[in-house]
């Protein structure tokens, strides 16, 4: 019984990360189209309150890196 409700709660969690993540490329994609100038990685991480690390893997999901900005994908 316990191992079966840990294995739960760890498919609980993985579910919930794979949600907050699409929630915050959900949002990137939004900024990035507000934004046709480009945006960085600091500019993404105050926008919508991320760890740097959050904010650069979202960008890199979302967007295309030219230098040191990301653009909306064409």
């Amino acid at each position: 019984m316990s191992d079966n409700l840990s294995f739960c709660v760890r498919q609980l969690a993985a579910r919930r990360k794979r949600w907050d993540f699409g929630t915050h490329c959900f949002y990137a994609r939004r900024l990035l189209a507000k934004h046709p100038d480009g945006i960085t990685i600091r500019q993404a991480q105050a926008s919508l309150a991320l760890s740097y690390a959050t904010a650069k893997a979202v960008l890199m999901a979302v967007g295309v890196e030219r230098g040191e900005r990301f653009y909306q994908q064409d």
